[in-house]
């Protein structure tokens, strides 16, 4: 199941590498001060997007994961189940 969290996750990462650029190029101007602090802020909040989107995604994976683990236990036990009822 899909849903477009993985483009989700791409986007906030670029959009977080853009937010750096710019906190670099403000930087590198000296008599620019208040746009490298408004750039750093901006750089502050998209690597918390970014961490945030990167956390989604592990945790829907686990949770695939997981559904896939239970899935085969399942199978398993239906598959035991079915060799008891032919042994009776």
């Amino acid at each position: 199941m899909n849903d477009g969290s993985g483009a989700e996750a791409r986007e906030v990462r670029a959009a977080g590498c853009e937010a750096r650029s710019r906190e670099a190029e403000a930087r590198e101007a000296p008599n620019r001060e208040a746009e490298a602090h408004e750039a750093s802020a901006h750089a502050r909040e998209a690597r918390a997007r970014e961490e945030m989107a990167c956390e989604k995604e592990r945790s829907e994976a686990d949770n695939r994961e997981s559904r896939a683990r239970e899935a085969r236990l399942s199978e398993v036990a239906d598959q035991a189940e079915a060799c008891r009822n032919m042994v009776w």
